[in-house]
Formats: C-alpha cells, structure tokens, sequence
C-alpha cells in the first residue's frame, strides 16, 4: 500500500518543488501540500479524502532512506553535449556546442549534485555569467513534473589556453527527500539552467541518469 501510494504523490507532483514543500494531487483528485518534515496540509478545501489517505502518502515519501555514514561520490557523467543558443550565435553550429558533466555525492547524509560546464571560449562567463550560488537548474521528467534545484557556493572556473576552452562548476543545495523522490521516480527528459545572462534548455541525452546513479549513494 505505501509502495502505491509514493508513486502517486510522485508521478503527480507538479510545479512548485522546493526545498520547503512540494504540491501533489492525491489519487481522488485533492490537492495538498507536503512538507518535509513529514507534515501536510490540504491547498484547497477537500470533503472526499480522509486524514488516513494523506497521512499513507506523506509517510510513503518519506521513505527514502539516506545513510548518514556514508561518504560517497560518483565520477562525473555526460549528460549531454549540445549547441548552446547563445554560442551558435556568435561562433555557428561547429563551434557552439557546450558539454554538461554530472555527478552524485553523499557526504555524511548530506546528498548534492556536482556539475561541470565545458565551454568552447577561454572565458564562458563572459557568456553566461557565473553559474553561482542562487542559480537555479530545473530538470523536466518524463511526464512533465519540474524540479528545481538551487546552487550552492561552490562555483569555480578553470581556464584551459591552449586549448582555448574553460570549465565552470558548482554544486547544487542539499537534495531534499522529496527532490531525491521526485529524481528517482522516472526518466529525465530536459534540463534549464538559469545562466545569469540568460536562460536556457537543453535536451539530456541520459535519461535513466537520476534513475541509475543518486540511489548508488544513498
């Protein structure tokens, strides 16, 4: 029964992840809030679901289970290599393709996720702008659920001349329970990056990513 009902908070979650709460639709159509410490709330006013019902979903999220002595990371991943737009508008389709590396860590209970730009100039930020704390990544799954990650204060830059390129990376916030969940659940299938100068989506190329990789370091 609580194996079921996590798919359903899940698989129809919508728009709003954060690290405070998530809004989700109930098998009987009811909206409600969940929180992360496990409490939740209704969002409009229900008269067909029972306290029961809720209270099975909320605890079946809270399911996942994060060891906090484990220290852990996973090597980086490509999850695609792709034209930016902004690029391709200065140096053309061949010279325009940017690089996205991913990876997982677990340290001690606090789980994140690791990202390593490649940009085909010596200066991407002249670019983009810095991929700094308060950036935010939403990812697309595979029914359209969002979920938004905010950076941390990692970011770095390394500038490689003569092979003309540089390398921006940060890591994102601790993951939530719930983002753990949502990430697991099901298949990527975008990513937007809220660059400083201006957003943008790119198509992942690695759809089982999350799927296959952040529960090795659970």
């Amino acid at each position: 029964m609580l194996r079921k009902s996590f798919f359903t908070v899940i698989i129809l979650a919508v728009t709003g992840l954060s690290y405070a709460q998530i809004r989700a639709t109930t098998e009987s159509g009811n909206k409600v809030l969940l929180f992360e410490n496990g409490t939740w709330q209704y969002e409009e006013k229900s008269t067909s679901t029972t306290n029961t019902e809720i209270n099975a979903e909320v605890i079946a999220v809270a399911m996942i289970d994060v060891d906090s002595a484990k220290v852990l990371a996973t090597d980086p991943e490509e999850l695609f290599y792709l034209p930016s737009p902004r690029l391709v508008k200065y140096f053309g389709k061949n010279g325009g393709n940017i690089r996205c590396k991913l990876s997982c860590s677990n340290n001690l209970g606090v789980v994140k996720l690791h990202f390593n730009w490649e940009f085909p100039v010596i200066d991407g930020e002249r670019y983009f702008g810095w991929f700094n704390e308060g950036c935010k990544v939403t990812f697309t799954m595979d029914d359209g659920q969002l979920v938004e990650l905010i950076m941390g204060d990692e970011s770095a830059i390394k500038r490689y001349e003569k092979t003309n390129h540089s390398m921006i990376s940060n890591a994102s916030m601790p993951l939530t329970k719930m983002q753990i969940s949502a990430l697991c659940a099901q298949p990527l299938r975008k990513m937007e990056v809220g660059w400083k100068k201006n957003p943008e989506e790119y198509e992942v190329k690695v759809l089982r990513f999350f799927m296959e990789t952040l529960p090795t370091v659970l």
